[in-house]
């Protein structure tokens, strides 16, 4: 297979925060905990080992409650074609999980940060843990620095909306201070039903074309101008209908034209597909073909990237 895949797979389905802007939080009920072995990460490496593309180990989930996040790192290695991901909120990214990183092929972190004041993320986040968080940031980027290493590269992340528009400028001297590789600005796509501060959350959505945001996107830009730190932010563009943004959470997904992608607890969006990795129940709907093996997801992933595809994958991995 000559086009390279584009794979995201969670490695466990629980989470230590209480993101207001994640549809995890509005579940009927807590999921029982489910974690990927050490041997069925070993399966999935072995059998990617022949192809090449992005593998990111966290999609919904979050991946350092994993107890056991190290030995799933170090099989890492043996797909040397793939570019390793992990996308985390750094809550529990500890000393010897930030030493396996460092020890690992993964090649880009990235910590979901929407707010600097410890107050504003308990609102958005849901987790106290602003201040450790930023600890763990501070000692990844230290210790790297220690060891001489520049990858894996580092991320912070940003979702945007009206309440944390005034901690944007705010979020980037923090990020020039801790030396991350990158900042990223992405906009809200609120999740229905959710709440922040007793507003739906599709009501906080921001109109990147007024004069105002204009003004804190050219600050942003203009700070990170001359130091180490890349910045992406959103494109300015008129706000659409509120119901064009909302995050459906049984929204059939699209194809994709960049890859196959692999989701945890059925579900999906845009262009993932309804795959469990974990082995646990795959939710009914969103697809029409059911295949049980990785050597099956990959032999037919080729035909999802093609245009005017309307297929879509489901399966799990033994």
């Amino acid at each position: 297979m000559n086009e390279p895949l584009t794979i995201t797979s969670d490695i466990t389905n629980q989470c230590n925060s209480r993101c207001a802007i994640c549809y995890l939080t509005y579940r009927d009920r807590p999921a029982k905990a489910v974690f990927m072995s050490a041997d069925q990460f070993g399966v999935l490496a072995r059998k990617l080992q022949p192809y090449r593309g992005t593998l990111s180990l966290s999609c919904s989930y979050e991946p350092f409650v994993h107890p056991e996040p190290e030995a799933l790192l170090r099989q890492c290695e043996v797909m040397p074609g793939f570019e390793i991901r992990l996308n985390s909120n750094g809550i529990a990214m500890h000393e010897r999980v930030q030493v396996a990183l460092l020890e690992s092929t993964v090649q880009r972190v990235i910590i979901s940060m929407d707010a600097v004041s410890p107050a504003l993320n308990q609102i958005i986040r849901g987790n106290n843990k602003q201040e450790q968080i930023i600890a763990n940031v501070r000692s990844f980027m230290n210790l790297r620095c220690t060891r001489g290493q520049k990858l894996p590269l580092f991320y912070l992340r940003m979702t945007l909306h009206e309440l944390n528009l005034s901690e944007l400028l705010d979020l980037v001297r923090l990020a020039i201070e801790l030396g991350v590789d990158r900042l990223d600005v992405q906009l809200l796509a609120p999740v229905a039903g959710a709440v922040m501060q007793g507003r739906p959350v599709e009501t906080l959505l921001l109109d990147t074309s007024s004069a105002q945001v204009q003004e804190v996107f050219m600050e942003a830009q203009s700070m990170a101008a001359g130091t180490s730190l890349a910045i992406g932010l959103p494109v300015i563009r008129k706000l659409s209908q509120p119901a064009e943004h909302l995050w459906a959470e049984k929204k059939t997904p699209g194809v994709s034209r960049e890859g196959f992608h692999i989701l945890s607890s059925g579900k999906c969006n845009a262009s993932v597909y309804n795959v469990d990795v974990t082995g646990a129940a795959i939710n009914k709907g969103c697809g029409d073909i059911f295949t049980d093996s990785v050597e099956t997801i990959l032999s037919t992933s080729h035909r999802l990237r093609f245009p005017g595809e309307n297929n879509v994958a489901h399966g799990s991995v033994p």
